[in-house]
């Protein structure tokens, strides 16, 4: 199931079949049977990609749990009693941004005390 969902059959199938609907692309049984897959993968190749699948969700879930437990540290460490969207999602802003969102947090706090 990884292979199918990867990028490189992705791209492999919008050009060999003129594929561009990129939210619901239009796959056909008999164009499936077309992409170069080997039907009997060997049990081994199996296994390496199971073990690769699950250390990526392992690392997924270590993020996760670290991004959490940041969140928790703000949220404690400046007695915030509440964190606004942008702040709780901090790794997606420039450094830049979320001090500004941090700065906002803790004047919004001082408003209120």
């Amino acid at each position: 199931m990884s292979i199918l969902n990867s990028r490189c059959i992705k791209y492999y199938f919008k050009n060999k079949f003129a594929e561009f609907d990129d939210v619901f692309p239009k796959a056909k049984i008999g164009q499936c049977k077309e992409l170069p897959i080997s039907m009997a993968i060997e049990e081994l190749e199996m296994e390496q990609w199971n073990s690769i699948i699950d250390r990526h969700i392992d690392s997924i879930n270590i993020l996760l749990d670290l991004v959490n437990k940041f969140n928790n540290y703000v949220i404690s460490a400046l007695t915030l009693s509440n964190s606004s969207k942008k702040l709780q999602n901090w790794y997606e802003l420039e450094f830049s941004e979320f001090i500004k969102e941090l700065n906002k947090a803790i004047k919004k706090q001082e408003a209120l005390h």
